[in-house]
C-alpha cells in the first residue's frame, strides 16, 4: 500500500530571503581557484579557520547551508559544481557576545544535487526520511544548585552525555534529525572549584559552541536538520544565539532589539509525512497554576495556524518544544521532596480555546521535549499519541519512585491516560524512528550504550509499547 502524505509545520520568523546569485560554470570554477590559492598563499601564516557546517531544513522545504566561522569572510559554498560566496547574517549588526564569529547561509534550491563548503560535503534533504533520529534538550546544565559533570571528570557526578549520544546518533545513519530544543544551558559560570562545570558561560558564543556545535560537529554536516526554538532559546535567555546560529529563517529587521515571543508557524513536507511544528518557547512555567487569559488568546491563535496547515494533510506531526500533555516530575525545594505534575495547563487551555478546540485530525503524533525525560502516551479520546524526547544531555527529571506510583495514576487519569498507554523512562537517551508499511513507524529508546530499552509502534493515532 502506498504510504498516505505526512506534513511538517515549523515556526519561523519573518523577513526577505538571501539571495545567492547563481555563477557560470566557468566562472565558479576560476572563483573556487581563486580563492583556493588564497587561502594557500595565507595558510603557512594563520592557522585554519574554525568551521562548523550543517544543513537545515526550513519552511515549504527550504534548505539553508549554514556555517559558522571564526574566519574574517564567509566561505564559499559548491552547488553542482558551480561556487558562490555564502551570505553573512546580520552583517554589520551582529547580536552582542558573538563577536567572535560570523553566521553564513546559502539557500539551496530543490533543483540542486550536490552541496559542499571547503570539502565538507553536505547531504541534501531530496527524499522521504526512512529513519529519523528525534533528540531534545540536549546542553549542559550550569545553574544555581545543578552543576552537570561538563567535562566528564571523576568526582562530579555522572558525565555530560551529548557528544557520546552524537557518536552513536552518526553510526546509526539516519535521513533526518529533529531536535526538539534547549540547546543552550550554561547559564552562569561554574563555581570556583568545581572543575567538572569548568569552562565558557553565558549568553554567548564560547558557550554555544561548548553546549552544542562542538559535541555535536560528527553529526552536523553529515545528516540534515529540522531544528526547533526551546524556552531556553527564549526572549529572557539566549533567543540571540538562536536567531543568530540556528532559526531557519531569514533574519527580521532589529531583531536584537525587538524579539519575537512566538515566530510564524510552517510546514515541512517529507514526502509521506507533514511535520507540523510551532514555536512554544516563551510560554510561562507550566508549574504556575495562574494562567494568563492574554497568553491564552495568543497561542489559541497559534494552534489555530497549526490545524489550518494540518487540514491540508493527509498524515501529520505536530513539532513544538513545550508538550501539550506530559507527567513531569521535579524537586519541590519547598518541602524537600520529589513530586509529580500534569503539564503543560497553558497549553491545554490554549488549544482548548482554539477554533477546533482540539488538534486536526490529520494530526496523529505530538513531539516534544522539555521534560527531561522520555515518554509516550496514547489517549482515550482520540487526540493524537505523544512522544516526549526530552533526556538527550541536560539533567534529567527525579525518577518516579514506587510511592508516586499512584499519584502517578491518577494524573494520568486527568489527561484521559489509562497506565498501559503510558511509558517513562529518566534515563539518557534518543529516539529513533524508522518508517513501516501502512503508514506505521517503530519508535525506539536508544541508550547511551547504543541498545534499544524499549520499543513502540505508532499506527494511526495509537502509540504502544511491544512486549516482548
Amino acid at each position: 500500500m502506498q504510504l498516505g502524505k505526512i506534513v511538517l509545520i515549523t515556526t519561523i520568523a519573518l523577513g526577505s530571503t538571501a539571495c545567492v546569485k547563481s555563477l557560470s560554470s566557468q566562472t565558479g570554477s576560476q572563483t573556487a581557484s581563486k580563492a583556493a590559492t588564497q587561502t594557500t598563499a595565507t595558510s603557512a601564516s594563520k592557522a585554519p579557520p574554525t568551521e562548523y557546517v550543517w544543513l537545515v531544513v526550513g519552511a515549504n522545504n527550504q534548505q539553508y547551508a549554514r556555517v559558522v566561522t571564526d574566519a574574517s569572510s564567509c566561505p564559499y559554498i559548491e552547488l553542482d559544481n558551480h561556487a558562490s560566496q555564502m551570505s553573512q547574517r546580520a552583517k554589520g549588526n551582529q547580536p552582542v557576545n558573538f563577536s567572535e564569529v560570523i553566521s553564513c547561509e546559502t539557500a539551496i534550491a530543490a533543483t540542486v544535487k550536490s552541496a559542499s563548503v571547503n570539502g565538507t560535503k553536505l547531504n541534501l534533504f531530496n527524499q522521504p526520511p526512512q529513519k529519523i533520529i528525534v533528540m531534545g534538550d540536549t546542553g549542559c546544565r550550569i545553574k544555581k544548585g545543578d552543576y552537570q559533570n561538563c567535562n566528564d571528570l571523576p568526582g562530579y557526578g555522572p558525565a555530560w552525555p551529548f557528544a557520546k549520544l552524537a557518536k552513536l546518533v552518526e553510526k546509526a545513519n539516519p535521513d533526518l534529525i529533529i531536535h526538539l530544543g534547549d540547546y543552550h544551558y550554561r547559564e552562569i559560570p561554574c563555581p570556583a572549584g568545581n572543575e567538572g562545570c569548568a569552562g565558557p558561560a553565558g549568553m554567548n558564543w564560547p558557550s554555544w559552541q561548548a553546549d552544542f556545535f562542538e559535541p555535536a560537529k560528527p553529526i552536523l554536516a553529515k545528516f540534515p536538520w529540522v531544528l526547533t526554538r526551546g524556552n531556553h532559546e527564549d526572549c529572557e535567555r539566549s533567543f540571540r544565539g538562536w536567531f543568530y546560529l540556528l532559526d531557519p529563517a531569514p533574519l527580521a529587521a532589529n531583531l536584537w532589539q525587538t524579539c519575537p515571543d512566538y515566530t510564524q508557524t510552517y510546514p515541512i513536507d517529507l514526502g509521506n509525512l507533514t511535520l507540523i511544528q510551532m514555536d512554544s518557547a516563551t510560554l510561562p512555567n507550566p508549574f504556575n497554576p495562574n494562567i494568563n487569559p492574554a497568553t491564552v488568546k495568543l497561542y489559541a491563535n497559534q494552534f489555530d495556524s497549526v490545524n489550518a496547515l494540518a487540514d491540508k494533510a493527509k498524515n501529520s506531526w505536530f513539532v513544538t518544544h513545550r508538550p501539550t500533555w506530559a507527567v513531569s516530575s521535579y524537586f519541590d525545594w519547598r518541602n524537600n521532596v520529589d513530586a509529580l505534575a500534569t503539564s503543560d495547563p497553558t497549553m491545554q487551555a490554549d488549544l482548548k480555546t482554539s477554533k477546533k478546540g482540539r488538534l486536526a485530525e490529520s494530526i496523529n503524533l505530538t513531539l516534544s521535549g522539555h521534560m527531561h525525560s522520555f515518554q509516550t502516551m496514547a489517549f482515550d479520546d482520540g487526540q493524537p499519541s505523544a512522544l516526549i524526547v526530552g533526556g538527550s544531555g541536560t539533567k534529567l527529571s527525579p525518577a518516579v519512585n514506587k510511592q508516586a506510583q499512584a499519584e502517578q495514576n491518577e494524573l494520568l487519569a486527568t489527561l484521559g491516560v489509562t497506565p498501559p498507554y503510558f511509558y517513562r523512562s529518566a534515563d539518557f537517551a534518543y529516539a529513533m524512528l524508522e518508517r513501516q508499511p501502512h503508514d506505521a513507524w517503530i519508535v525506539r529508546l536508544v541508550d547511551l550504550n547504543g541498545k534499544t530499552r524499549e520499543s513502540f509502534v505508532l499506527s494511526g493515532k495509537r502509540l504502544e509499547r511491544i512486549w516482548e
